[in-house]
């Protein structure tokens, strides 16, 4: 499943379990300042979330627990999109 987001509407996305199952929890991820973080989750010693926030393009956040990726992208340099893969 891939979500493609403006990062500049602040937002929290929530990823539900029912919905997908390899997640260990709710992962509840957050758009705030042109910045994303996984702000809530479940994942040994909590290496999803403790992360932090992200702003550019060059440094995914990356939940293998979870099953999860989410890399902001450049489309030009002032304008960007992030986008979540989950498998």
């Amino acid at each position: 499943m891939i979500y493609s987001l403006d990062i500049e509407d602040e937002q929290e996305i929530i990823l539900k379990k029912e919905n997908y199952p390899n997640l260990l929890a709710d992962v509840v991820v957050e758009i705030k300042g042109e910045r994303v973080r996984v702000k809530e989750e479940e994942s040994p010693l909590n290496y999803c979330s403790i992360q932090g926030w992200v702003a550019r393009s060059n440094h995914p956040i990356v939940c293998l627990p979870n099953s999860l990726l989410i890399v902001i992208e450049g489309k030009k340099q002032v304008d960007y999109d992030m986008v979540i893969f989950y498998e």
